[in-house]
Parts: C-alpha cells; sequence; structure tokens
C-alpha cells in the first residue's frame, strides 16, 4: 500500500530533518572546538614554606584541558592593570617554564616579602587587589582578585 502523502506534508518533514542534522552539526562543531581551548582554573592561596618557614602566597594553576601546557610566568596583576610577574621559589616547588599534563595542577609559591618589596618600589603602600595569573603561549590567563596590604607583612 503506498504512502498517501501530501506534498505540504513532505515539506514539513524535510525541514524537521534537516533542523536536527543542523543541530546536530552544530553541536559536534562547538565540542570539536572547545576539545582544543586551554582551560585553566587559577587560584591564590596562602601557604607555609619552609626552611626557613615564611608565609607566602601561592598561585595553583589546574590544567582543565585535555592536553598538556606549559606555563612561562607567573605573577599578579594589580588594579591598574600592571602585571607583577615573579620567578617562582623554585627551591620549593616548580621551575619556571614547566609543563602541566591533562587534569593536572602544579603550586607556584611566592614568598609575601617579595610581593611586599616589587610593590614598594611601584610606590604602592597600601591596601590593594591582586589577581594571580599565568602565561601559557602567549596569552594571559587570570583567576579572582583578593586584598592585600603590604604594611601587614613583617
Amino acid at each position: 500500500m503506498p504512502w498517501n502523502i501530501e506534498p505540504q506534508q513532505m515539506l514539513y518533514v524535510t525541514a524537521i530533518v534537516a533542523s536536527y542534522g543542523a543541530i546536530l552539526a552544530t553541536l559536534n562543531f562547538l565540542r570539536e572546538l572547545k576539545k582544543d581551548t586551554v582551560r585553566l582554573k587559577i587560584t591564590a592561596r596562602d601557604a607555609l614554606i619552609d626552611p626557613p618557614i615564611v608565609w607566602a602566597k601561592s598561585v595553583e594553576v589546574v590544567n582543565n584541558s585535555s592536553f598538556e601546557i606549559e606555563i612561562t610566568s607567573v605573577g599578579f596583576i594589580l588594579d591598574s592593570k600592571a602585571q607583577l610577574v615573579f620567578m617562582p621559589d623554585a627551591d620549593y616547588w616548580y621551575e619556571i617554564p614547566s609543563d602541566i599534563p591533562p587534569k593536572k595542577s602544579r603550586i607556584y609559591p611566592i614568598k609575601l616579602e617579595r610581593i611586599k618589596t616589587l610593590l614598594n618600589s611601584k610606590g604602592i603602600n597600601s591596601e590593594n587587589r591582586l589577581k594571580p595569573f599565568v602565561m601559557v603561549s602567549g596569552k594571559s590567563f587570570s583567576g579572582k582578585s583578593f586584598s592585600f596590604d603590604p604594611e601587614k607583612i613583617n
């Protein structure tokens, strides 16, 4: 028994199937595009490093990408958008540049005294907001800002 489909109904069916295919193709394209994107989680934490025991601010970088990345610099961004770049205290953790495999993290501690010295050299002696950042392939990635007062550092 042949199907008795009107041309108008066939047009609707074709439009539905074509729309479904276009949606699937778009979702697949977006998934592939996202797969090749650098995705990092960057946080600043208080840390104790020793010997000798001193306070530090550590920048933790979690690589949520599906591929290995290379960190080329670490530091903090000031409210004025100026970047304070530090070489982490390599005696304690990782040297720069360093590679981070997919789904792994690295911690880069920076002594509070070093942060205070650099802020004071730029004429900043009062509380300021700092934002941790890292450079990957020439692109800057940053985390949430935190309050830092150089006057409270002994």
